[in-house]
């Protein structure tokens, strides 16, 4: 398994030695931070830095604000590149808003990724290590 960070990205961006990504977005200015282009930029970065391993991704929402449009949403529901690595997603999540919005992505477009919503990041953790 790659064990390096990917600094053009993110100095949150990294594979924890537990086994899974871990990505922390950060965003206070304002709430546009993961557009689709940004997104389809992530998903190239994120294949050729896993190297074909297949892992799953625990994503910290924690420190974000706004929301991302539904285009990027539907990308990263039906993106196949990104189905080839990622085994499964972990959102952790402490606003409301932004809680419901990740629960009716996943009711709304039934991602081909395994993914699950929640509060704390011990949460998300257990998630990424049981089968």
């Amino acid at each position: 398994m790659p064990n390096k960070n990917i600094p053009h990205l993110s100095q949150n961006f990294y594979i924890d030695e537990r086994g899974f990504l871990y990505f922390k977005l950060v965003n206070q200015e304002n709430c546009n931070i993961l557009t689709i282009e940004k997104l389809n930029k992530l998903i190239v970065d994120v294949t050729s830095f896993c190297e074909n391993y297949y892992m799953p991704f625990l994503v910290d929402l924690r420190y974000a604000s706004g929301v991302a449009g539904y285009s990027t949403f539907k990308l990263l529901a039906k993106d196949i590149q990104l189905k080839s690595v990622c085994s499964k997603i972990s959102f952790i999540v402490n606003s409301l808003p932004l809680k419901i919005l990740i629960y009716n992505y996943i009711k709304i477009h039934k991602p081909h990724i395994h993914s699950q919503v929640f509060h704390d990041l011990d949460g998300g953790i257990n998630f990424c290590l049981t089968s």
